[in-house]
């Protein structure tokens, strides 16, 4: 009961695992693929949707940041939920809802309705990533790797999503993107449904739900601070650039086809970040990328302002890059905390992501009813806003500073 294992007999694990594979973990990834498939489809298809609908710029925001109303805070809710249900039943829950709302947005016609039912969207989203999340910290191999293996998996499907998305857009109608959406998400919920069949995780069916003791237990961990505003300052910066670009794009000539190859490109180079995300923090610790990648990734998001065809490849392919190194570095800074409760760290780190991406559609729909090209100088703004954050966080810390906890013997 208390024996703890060599690091002979760890090593053994991992190879036996990378050579038989684990069916668990192979369900789990195809679905984050497919699920975040789904979100790089949504990613470029509602905005222009909405300004199809006639939505103002300000709608549009709403559109974005209605979705992460619900996500700033129920992820929190539904990591503990899962904890408490099993992962298998939240998944399947959310990706049925996903699959239905889909096809619900192909009835509508008022873009204030579409905000209205993206509401629930977002509750769906909540319910199902931390499930996923937690899913993956418990397979109780090699945590890093394992989240390596998830976070490529999901990038993967949010790089091919947008170029679905636009070819759909561009040979059919966009009617048609949210047909092939619920495909996919009914096709997943499936997969889970028979092959995670009583798959439960660490914890026990029933087990208390302890909010209370997991916030407390956040205020102890003083080196949760940084990854968590981290991760709202990159969700916020991010939400501006692919909420406000699509219709920007529109206004300024660009194709459908044309915005998707950016978002395919930007989703190129944050996988490619996520594989070798890995050997940075061997090299350099979790939080020297966290610090240096959110502030940049704001600086960079300035480029698209000019409305440069090069400076946009540019501002993309950097986007991506940073975007991959502070995502898996506050991911796994979080989950390396865990311990047992997967689904509240889990949901804990999408809360906070959430709020940023609901503060930010909103901000910059303001800002956007001036010059549709304004929200992407608040993301500089944002990006020298981390600085003074981190700075005051290393100053209340006393500067202490994080243990590279990813070097192995």
């Amino acid at each position: 009961m208390g024996f703890l294992p060599s690091k002979n007999t760890k090593s053994v694990r991992r190879v036996e695992s990378k050579v038989t594979g684990n069916p668990r973990s192979l369900v789990l990834s195809m679905v984050a693929f497919i699920s975040n498939s789904i979100l790089g489809i949504f990613s470029i298809t509602i905005p222009i949707y909405a300004y199809f609908l006639g939505a103002t710029p300000f709608e549009i925001g709403l559109v974005g940041s209605s979705v992460a109303f619900v996500y700033s805070f129920a992820p929190f809710i539904m990591g503990g939920l899962s904890d408490k249900i099993g992962q298998t039943k939240s998944m399947v829950l959310a990706l049925s809802s996903i699959a239905a709302l889909s096809l619900s947005y192909t009835m509508i016609s008022d873009p204030i309705v579409l905000a209205f039912l993206r509401i629930f969207e977002g509750v769906s989203w909540a319910m199902l990533w931390p499930a996923i999340e937690a899913g993956t910290a418990s397979l109780g191999g090699d945590l890093e790797e394992d989240l390596r293996r998830y976070n490529i998996s999901w990038s993967s499907g949010a790089t091919v999503g947008p170029p679905i998305a636009a070819f759909a857009m561009a040979v059919l109608n966009v009617s048609s993107v949210f047909y092939i959406s619920s495909f996919m998400a009914l096709l997943a919920c499936l997969s889970v449904l028979f092959f995670m069949r009583g798959s439960r995780g660490k914890n026990v069916k029933g087990e208390k739900i302890d909010f209370k003791a997991a916030l407390l237990t956040l205020k102890s961990y003083t080196s949760l601070y940084l990854p968590l505003t981290s991760s709202f300052f990159y969700s916020f910066i991010v939400s501006i650039v692919f909420t406000f670009f699509p219709p920007y794009a529109v206004y300024i000539g660009l194709s459908a086809l044309e915005v998707g190859f950016l978002a395919f490109l930007s989703g190129v180079a944050r996988t490619l970040s996520f594989f070798f995300a890995k050997y940075v923090h061997n090299r350099f610790g979790e939080n020297l990328p966290i610090r240096f990648s959110t502030p940049l990734l704001g600086f960079s998001s300035i480029l698209i302002y000019f409305g440069l065809p090069a400076l946009h490849y540019l501002a993309f392919i950097t986007i991506g890059v940073l975007v991959g190194l502070t995502y898996s570095s506050s991911l796994l800074t979080v989950m390396r905390k865990a311990k047992s409760k997967t689904g509240l760290y889990a949901g804990m780190f999408e809360s906070a992501i959430g709020f940023g991406y609901m503060t930010g559609p909103l901000v910059g729909g303001l800002i956007s009813g001036y010059r549709r090209n304004y929200p992407f100088l608040l993301c500089g703004f944002a990006g020298l806003t981390i600085l003074i954050v981190q700075a005051a966080l290393r100053k209340t810390l006393g500067g202490s500073r994080e243990p590279r906890s990813t070097r192995r013997p």
